[in-house]
Formats: C-alpha cells, sequence, structure tokens
C-alpha cells in the first residue's frame, strides 16, 4: 500500500516535471517568434539611406570615444609631470632647508 502511493506520487511528480518543462519550451518559442518577428520588421521598414547614416552615427561614437580616451591619457600624462615637478621641488627645497639647519641655523 505504502509502495504504491510513493510510485503514485512519483508518477505525478514526474507528469508535473513534463507539464512545466513543455510551459517553458512554449514560453522559449514565443519569445524566439517575437524577437524573430521584430527583426523582421525592422528590416522591413529601413530606409534604403538608413544603413549608411547608422554606418555614420557608430563612426562617429567610434571616434567620439577614442578622443575621449586620448584626451585622458593626454591629462594623465600632464598630471603625472607636474607631480613629478612638485615632487622635485619639494626635495630640492627640503635639501635647503636641512643644509640651513645643519650649517647656518647655529651661528
Amino acid at each position: 500500500m505504502n509502495s504504491d502511493k510513493r510510485q503514485q506520487l512519483q508518477q505525478w511528480e514526474q507528469e508535473l516535471r513534463d507539464r512545466e518543462l513543455a510551459v517553458r519550451l512554449r514560453e522559449l518559442e514565443a519569445e524566439i517568434n517575437q524577437q524573430h518577428s521584430s527583426c523582421h520588421s525592422h528590416l522591413k521598414n529601413a530606409a534604403p539611406h538608413a544603413q549608411p547614416l547608422n554606418f555614420l552615427k557608430r563612426f562617429y561614437r567610434k571616434l567620439e570615444n577614442v578622443a575621449k580616451f586620448i584626451g585622458i591619457v593626454v591629462l594623465v600624462v600632464i598630471g603625472i609631470q607636474i607631480a613629478s615637478w612638485l615632487a622635485g621641488t619639494f626635495i630640492v627645497i627640503g635639501i635647503v632647508w636641512l643644509a640651513y639647519k645643519i650649517f647656518f641655523e647655529n651661528d
């Protein structure tokens, strides 16, 4: 009796898994069909001159990103140069101050 209930329960679980799998597959098929139809509608509605415009937009966007990158690199290099100049200046000032303290302050 107990094994009968267990077998029946396993059968129900298997049927439930099969139904869930079927529902999920239908959802995925619907999603794929929707994406496929939207791609076709975009291609049908596109004007013949739209392709070069999209190419130009992408080209200018890439060009803009390259210009931003080059600008950042230039600013970083300038910042490093200024920081190294300031560090050198502070080192020289520190050495001069130390020499003053050692040699001239005791007089």
